[in-house]
């Protein structure tokens, strides 16, 4: 079996507050494990290190990628005095 953690471990590692890990878990952004004794308890998660490499992906920010700069267009000019 996977490594788990509590609640307040991935908060503390995200640095976040527990709530906010619940939220996620009951967003299904974050999938966990309740693993309380009866159903009608408070749940308690854990949350394996599978689901964290997943979540961290999931929120991964990549880097914005630059558009192609246009070349300047060179204006050609028509000298109509060129004999002057």
């Amino acid at each position: 079996m996977a490594t788990t953690r509590t609640v307040p471990k991935v908060a503390k590692l995200f640095g976040v507050a527990p709530k906010k890990v619940i939220d996620w878990i009951e967003a299904g952004e974050l999938t966990a494990l309740n693993l309380a004794t009866r159903a009608d308890q408070r749940p308690r998660y854990f949350i394996e290190d599978t689901a964290l490499e997943s979540f961290k992906r999931s929120r991964e920010v990549l880097p914005k990628v630059k558009p192609n700069s246009r070349s300047k267009t060179v204006t050609v000019t028509k000298d109509y005095f060129s004999d002057i």
